[in-house]
């Protein structure tokens, strides 16, 4: 991840070594120097037109490439805070694939399943209809949209919670029902650590709501996607010891469904990658000019990208009135967690 966030931040170091040269040649060019003595005689200085024109001339020059330096810099926390979010939602899929998950005994999602019947996460708001959507050729599965399950929605949360911190805190215009239920929850929980956290913050009646605007944004605008794929190498994928076996010699002399292959079931330490894009709201300035193009998608393929909703490929974002830019993360991490015959079974509600 360390290596990923370096190369996306490349394009950015460069753009911010190329400002800070021309900011140098722009204070050149305009004449001025640092003189304590004429910097306190400054008001009643009634001499120098000309350095005053050049420095009317330079001024706006100068505001302009400063705004765009403090652009870009928000733009590499904007980088590092995604990848982030991508290595804490892959975070979450390595523990909660493997876990076996019911809601009130409405909703069951075996150990190392996606249960893609589950329909029980969002309040409102229109999400991508669930999917899963199978590689040609090859065995890989993935899965988006925030209503499919329990354990997509906790990976889901965990990235957007991820973003919350670059988010905006003034009012977006979104509220807590177009939410998904679990980042609600988190929005609830977030709320009642840093109250007890920051005691003052009770008294402010402003804090609880830039708390909801941030997350609401990161949710709003936040996507993620997580693809497996079955490893084949090693004796865990041809041999066992306990599911998801291929060629397993008991196939065909028992009944026992851990000796059944099963091509939609991850395995242990099968690789699972999850893909987070998030719409970076810009500063008004020039950054947002050319913030797209200090953007790299590293690790993210084209195939994921293809994935990216049409409305979102525009800059502005009309329902909140900002000007935003796609910042692709991704991290893969292997599913830790051997199949118990004895399972423990999880009740998020």
């Amino acid at each position: 991840m360390h290596r990923a966030i370096l190369i996306q931040c490349l394009p950015a170091l460069i753009a911010l070594a190329i400002s800070f040269a021309v900011l140098v040649l722009l204070v050149k060019f305009s004449g001025a120097k640092l003189n304590w003595r004429r910097l306190g005689e400054l008001h009643r200085c009634q001499d120098g037109g000309v350095q005053s024109l050049s420095f009317v001339l330079t001024l706006p020059l100068f505001l302009m490439f400063v705004m765009f330096i403090v652009q870009v810099s928000q733009l590499m926390i904007g980088m590092v805070t995604v990848n982030y979010a991508a290595f804490a939602a892959a975070r979450s899929a390595s523990v909660w694939i493997p876990a076996e998950v019911t809601s009130n005994g409405y909703g069951f999602e075996p150990q190392n399943q996606f249960n893609t019947n589950l329909f029980a996460a969002p309040f409102g708001a229109a999400y991508q209809s669930p999917r899963i959507i199978p590689e040609q050729g090859t065995m890989t599965e993935q899965v988006t949209a925030s209503s499919i399950s329990h354990k997509y929605s906790r990976i889901r949360t965990a990235a957007v919670m991820g973003c919350a911190p670059i988010a905006p805190s003034r009012d977006v215009n979104f509220t807590t029902q177009e939410m998904t239920l679990a980042s609600a929850t988190a929005l609830e929980a977030t709320k009642s650590i840093y109250r007890s956290m920051v005691p003052e913050s009770v008294a402010n009646q402003r804090t609880n709501r830039r708390l909801e605007n941030k997350i609401q944004y990161a949710d709003r605008n936040t996507l993620v996607l997580v693809e497996w794929s079955d490893s084949l190498s090693g004796p865990n994928s041809l041999n066992g010891p306990t599911y998801n076996p291929v060629n397993h010699p008991s196939q065909g002399f028992s009944d026992d469904e851990e000796f059944v292959y099963k091509p939609y079931e991850i395995g242990w330490q099968d690789p699972v990658s999850v893909y987070v894009v998030h719409r970076y709201a810009l500063f008004p300035g020039p950054g947002r000019l050319l913030a797209s193009l200090l953007v790299r998608p590293v690790g993210v393929p084209a195939r994921i990208r293809q994935m990216i909703p049409a409305e979102w490929q525009t800059s502005y974002v009309a329902e909140s009135d900002i000007y935003s830019v796609l910042i692709p993360a991704a991290a893969t991490l292997p599913a830790e967690g051997i199949k118990s015959r004895r399972p423990y079974v999880h009740y998020p509600n």
